[in-house]
């Protein structure tokens, strides 16, 4: 049986294996957006 995207429970939590890949590709840090006021 293939696993797709819907299907697959999605880690949340500040100390899952979301949160590495988040920190490793910088998304974890607030400098990745910021607006031109």
């Amino acid at each position: 049986m293939m696993t797709t995207a819907s299907s697959t429970k999605r880690d949340y939590s500040l100390v899952g294996e979301s949160t590495r890949r988040a920190i490793e590709t910088g998304l974890a840090s607030a400098e990745w957006y910021h607006t031109d006021v």
